[in-house]
């Protein structure tokens, strides 16, 4: 008898845009791959590009849709259950994304952007990035301790509706976690108390089949730049707040 995988990974959109080299070997009964409505809508915007993104985007649907045909290896999302509404998701979240978080994600953007002669995705000013990116807002003025009232990305909102009834609606047995390469996405899935790792993390697991599996450091989750990926926009069109 087929055992259970012992591992469920929901994929960002960003994962296959930057690894799908990597995810279209993985034919192991240990992993279960979970596809969310938002990834597939972004695959499929993400596909008429004439870029290597595009390509990257195309390779995607076109291994989705090999393996949907493999039994117990990949599901997609139900477009009729979307997980609860927004409104209750905030009562899920654990913290604010961390000053020194966001710095580390402009420093391995600029770090990035120099290695590849591209030009520095964010500006110097650490300051004014954090309020563009995050829309924070200084709880109390001139504390040292400054907290932040830090807005959910709309184009996140549906991926977390549906990471929320999976992993702490739901509750379901085995290991859990969300794949991404994107340095903002990753953060505001783990201010909701989400495991996450990269596509060579994930590698090294079904390789290794090690089940001790421990929450990565943030500087030990590796990156890559998201400078030129154009998500499709949500609502009024507004990409990163709500």
């Amino acid at each position: 008898m087929k055992s259970t995988p012992s591992l469920s990974v929901i994929i960002d959109p960003s994962a296959f845009l930057g690894g799908i080299a990597v995810i279209k070997k993985w034919k192991s009964d240990k992993v279960k791959l979970v596809i969310p409505e938002y990834t597939l809508q972004e695959l499929d915007h993400q596909k008429k590009s004439r870029t290597l993104t595009g390509y990257n985007a195309r390779e995607s649907v076109r291994f989705i849709g090999q393996a949907l045909k493999i039994p117990g290896f990949l599901t997609t999302q139900n477009p009729k259950d979307p997980g609860p509404r927004w409104e209750k998701c905030p009562n899920f979240r654990v913290r604010n994304p961390t000053e020194s978080e966001l710095v580390g994600i402009i420093e391995s953007e600029n770090r990035h952007a120099t290695s590849s002669k591209l030009p520095v995705t964010f500006s110097e000013d650490k300051a004014l990035v954090m309020k563009e990116l995050f829309n924070l807002e200084e709880n109390e003025a001139g504390k040292s301790n400054q907290r932040y009232n830090a807005k959910v990305p709309s184009r996140l909102k549906s991926m977390l509706r549906f990471c929320i009834q999976k992993i702490h609606i739901e509750k379901t047995k085995g290991n859990w976690w969300i794949l991404c390469e994107d340095p903002i996405s990753t953060a505001w899935y783990r201010c909701f108390g989400f495991q996450v790792m990269s596509v060579l993390e994930t590698e090294a697991y079904l390789r290794n089949g090690d089940c001790s599996l421990e929450m990565p450091s943030q500087t030990s989750v590796q990156h890559q730049s998201f400078k030129d990926v154009t998500y499709e926009s949500r609502g009024r069109g507004e990409l990163w707040t709500s």
